[in-house]
């Protein structure tokens, strides 16, 4: 959102503003190995969710 006033007084310019960001994330990390065996999808290590919020 963006408001912009020239009016208000001569050689004067107003100028405001509002900025909303929201970011969800969704993170799982496994170990590429089972055992012995590489290159295989092992047990779970990272289960994480995040949220991050930003108003300017």
């Amino acid at each position: 959102m963006r408001w912009l006033n020239k009016n208000t007084l001569p050689n004067l310019t107003l100028i405001g503003g509002v900025a909303f960001d929201r970011e969800n994330e969704d993170r799982q990390g496994y170990n590429n190995f089972n055992g012995t065996y590489l290159g295989v999808k092992g047990k779970l290590r990272r289960n994480e969710n995040c949220t991050s919020l930003n108003l300017i």
